[in-house]
């Protein structure tokens, strides 16, 4: 068990952070705010923890993004937080009797409904889905997209987006009491309520705040299910994985090493090249990048389109990325043409609905390949590393993706967004 220590910041406002140390402790593991070297670190962050900079390679980083994607994690929190609001913010004697609306009807909220004894209740719901079983469960107190507002004395948000607009805000006569549990941008904008009607409560991490040590023990539960496989001394941290594929753009190897090295603080990459970048060039002696590269992976750097093929069978894989994209390469996927690794290894992982991160360096980008350039941005499973024109003067037509966003942007395919603005300035 001493192969593994975990790294979890002790001076961080949520209280879950000491609690949870205290039980790893008495699990016999380590902690300590700082990694050490030669050991497994698992590096655990509270919400608004800031990411580390300085995290050592062949770590595993479980921050609260992960934890929402632990169905048993989100469930026993959402629990914890109703317990924790019930107890601690709203109080049973200043809700009993009184009309509540509860915006938004997910985990939460039913969480919520056997903790709220004593008030009538009323649900807000924006999912059309829903709407039989809460007409049938709550009858004239099931609202679809708006509700009266000035008929209840207390809201409760659940929502992370702002549903509400200000004339129905306006609506409202009495003073409401509005208490925020969804995380920002938050279900009402709080700058244009009016204080004379409305009472406006932000009411963050709940369960850190109130029940810290049942809330740590979620946690360890997550890293213990996860994260913890140990037989006597010898431990294995397991990691969600990303295929990371370079094609034949050798004048961005540079940027390249730093790049990879940023993906394997949080995922086990696994490295796959096409044919037209397995060769040395006048920026690049092959070997020994591919050598520096499975340094820093811990994998062989797979080379051919059967290797690529049986990323398709890896539940583990998140993702795959492309950087930097060929033109050549992009004009092949646009028109589904699979006939290098790279491209093969795209098909595999998005045929199983995961996303494909493309980093475009083409000198032809808005020339002779503008109209891939639109194909991929608009095709299913792809987004893109926001690019720029490197240099309009010499080469106009040149367009090269932003070493610096690229986690960003693979972080953001996995939730199924594209990361803004596309185009960015320098």
């Amino acid at each position: 068990m001493n192969n593994l220590f975990f790294v979890v910041d002790h001076n961080h406002k949520d209280k879950r952070a000491g609690a949870l140390c205290k039980i790893l402790k008495t699990k016999g593991y380590e902690v300590g705010p700082v990694a050490r070297e030669g050991k497994n670190n698992i590096y655990v962050l509270m919400p608004r923890d800031p990411t580390p900079t300085n995290i050592l390679p062949n770590s595993v980083v479980v921050d609260f993004k992960y934890l929402s994607s632990c169905e048993d994690f989100v469930l026993e929190n959402n629990h914890l937080t109703a317990l924790a609001f019930v107890k601690h913010i709203l109080k049973p004697e200043s809700f009993k009797g009184k009309n509540i609306l509860i915006m938004g009807y997910g985990k939460l909220t039913i969480q919520l409904e056997p903790v709220l004894v004593g008030a009538k209740l009323s649900i807000l719901n924006f999912n059309r889905a829903k709407c039989f079983v809460l007409d049938e469960k709550y009858g004239d107190r099931h609202f679809f997209e708006y509700a009266p507002l000035e008929n209840f004395d207390i809201i409760i948000n659940t929502i992370p987006s702002q549903v509400v607009g200000e004339a129905e805000l306006k609506k409202a006569k009495g003073k409401v009491k509005i208490y925020e549990l969804a995380s920002a941008p938050y279900g009402f904008n709080f700058g244009k309520l009016n204080p004379e009607k409305f009472g406006y409560q932000i009411e963050p991490s709940l369960p850190g705040r109130f029940l810290p040590t049942l809330a740590a023990n979620a946690i360890y539960n997550v890293l213990e299910a996860k994260f913890i496989k140990c037989t006597g001394t010898n431990c294995a941290i397991e990691k969600q994985s990303v295929v990371f594929g370079i094609t034949g753009c050798s004048c961005c190897y540079a940027s390249l090493l730093s790049t990879i090295k940023q993906f394997t603080v949080k995922y086990n990459v696994l490295p796959i090249m096409s044919v037209s970048a397995n060769q040395t060039t006048r920026f690049v002696e092959i070997e020994s990048f591919k050598k520096e590269i499975e340094e820093i992976t811990g994998h062989r750097v797979a080379v051919n389109i059967q290797q690529a093929e049986r990323f398709s069978a890896d539940k583990s894989i998140q993702a795959v990325v492309i950087c930097p994209c060929s033109g050549n390469t992009m004009a092949k996927i646009s028109h589904a043409i699979t006939d290098t690794p790279v491209i093969m290894a795209a098909k595999a992982v998005t045929r199983n609905n995961k996303p494909c991160v493309v980093a475009f360096s083409t000198n032809d980008g808005i020339g002779n390949n503008f109209e891939n350039v639109g194909r991929l941005i608009n095709k299913k499973n792809y987004y893109v590393v926001p690019f720029n024109q490197d240099d309009y003067k010499a080469k106009p037509n040149s367009l090269a993706y932003n070493p610096e966003l690229v986690f960003a942007t693979v972080e953001a395919a996995i939730e199924g967004r594209q990361l803004q603005p596309i185009i960015y300035v320098k």
